[in-house]
């Protein structure tokens, strides 16, 4: 990309949805047929129609009773959308009937982690092989391809983003202990602490992540610092 000459376009709310009360877009996916859906925070997921300048609020029963998403993915193995609400130990599947219309196919409930009641999820990552893991207050969980969900661990708490990087480990960024990487074999996983101190100051409000194809990571933390 060429960013001196790149071309931005602007799709205002106001002019793509002009009933909506709320300007705060918290989140944007797209899934393998190219629509592009929207979350307005604490409204509700809608879809928007690039071509046409529009977007409309999605219509299945159980989409619209969930107006506060802590996550979502449209899972690009199986073409299915992910939706978890907030407060929720648990994430709902909708497959699309038409490519801009998901509806409702079941719910997927996490094991309990420990005495804690509130486990909503924050985050969910799909890996290349169609590895689902899933990030929560109280622990990381991964939901094979063809499997049950199972537990990684109940040690790494409130998750803010989970990557995987070029070697296949897992890095999860918290917000309140910083980063951590998780090589595993066998389905046996050992978990590493990253120290990110500068001159005896430590971030620990991790909350973004990217990994690069040729193998470095990047951090992003509250406390203003990019760590690779």
């Amino acid at each position: 990309l060429d960013f001196d000459q790149l071309e931005i376009e602007n799709y205002a709310l106001k002019n793509i949805l002009p009933s909506a009360n709320s300007s705060n877009i918290s989140r944007i996916i797209e899934n393998n047929d190219k629509e592009l859906f929207f979350v307005i925070n604490r409204v509700g997921l809608y879809h928007f129609d690039i071509t046409k300048n529009k977007a409309n609020k999605l219509t299945d029963p159980q989409l619209q009773k969930i107006t506060s998403i802590s996550g979502i993915i449209n899972k690009h193995k199986t073409n299915k959308l992910l939706i978890a609400a907030e407060g929720e130990n648990a994430y709902n599947v909708f497959i699309y009937k038409q490519p801009n219309n998901p509806v409702f196919l079941e719910k997927i409930t996490l094991p309990r982690i420990g005495t804690y009641a509130d486990n909503t999820i924050s985050v969910l990552t799909e890996d290349p092989n169609g590895n689902l893991y899933i990030g929560t207050y109280n622990g990381l969980l991964k939901k094979p391809l063809n499997g049950d969900v199972e537990l990684i661990t109940g040690d790494i708490r409130f998750i803010n983003d989970i990557k995987i990087d070029s070697k296949n480990q897992i890095w999860a960024a918290t917000e309140k202990d910083g980063v951590f990487y998780i090589s595993h074999t066998n389905g046996k996983y050992k978990i590493n602490r990253v120290d990110l101190k500068i001159k005896n100051y430590e971030s620990l409000g991790v909350q973004s992540i990217v990994c690069r194809k040729t193998g470095e990571t990047y951090l992003a933390t509250k406390e203003g610092g990019i760590f690779v």
